[in-house]
């Protein structure tokens, strides 16, 4: 355990969810370990941050070597921000829970502190999603994982396989648009000696 969870722990830091999931998954962890695994870190990574984004936010605090980076969150929640106004707590929990493009449980988390929520209401509704969404990454990416090693024996065969049959099919065009150009170099000479 020792040897694998700063692998895990460095994959969901650097590639997100699915990527901490992923390498969870196939060095040996359980469904389940993979899911708590998945919700401590992202549990603790919006419980560090909130608060750091927060007090900056109101000029409470600076931190001069993450201002470039809060900064950019708070762009990216101001640019997300009219997509949640409208829905208020269900459309922040499915912006945290589904895998669109810049969202997550941070982007979340400030995007609840721009629209006003109480810090309490931000923190569960963000942690529930995250929570929703490694369930779902999990459960999804188990399948896939499971597909892969039942296909692994059999897989460079496919690839063998495809080789040769886009290789046969290429030649075969290569054929067909040479036979073509011939018919097309005979009509010409009949016509030019008519």
């Amino acid at each position: 355990l020792a040897e694998v969870l700063p692998s895990v722990l460095a994959a969901h830091l650097t590639t997100g969810r699915a990527g901490g999931i992923t390498t969870a998954l196939s060095v040996g962890f359980s469904r389940l370990q993979a899911i708590a695994l998945g919700s401590l870190i992202e549990g603790a990574v919006v419980c560090l941050f909130f608060p750091i984004f927060s007090l900056s936010f109101k000029r409470l605090i600076r931190l001069p070597f993450l201002d470039e980076t809060l900064d950019r969150m708070h762009r990216s929640a101001e640019a997300q921000r009219q997509r949640v106004l409208h829905w208020g707590v269900p459309g922040l929990l499915a912006f945290v829970w589904f895998p669109f493009f810049m969202t997550g449980p941070l982007v979340g988390s400030v995007i609840g502190f721009l629209l006003g929520m109480r810090p309490a209401v931000v923190v569960g509704v963000v942690l529930s999603g995250t929570i929703l969404a490694i369930v779902s990454w999990t459960y999804a990416l188990g399948h896939v994982i499971e597909w892969a090693r039942r296909i692994g024996e059999v897989l460079p065969l496919m690839v063998v396989l495809i080789l040769v049959l886009l290789v046969a099919a290429y030649r075969l065009r290569q054929m067909a648009a040479a036979a073509h150009r011939r018919d097309e170099a005979g009509t010409e000479d009949r016509d030019g000696r008519t």
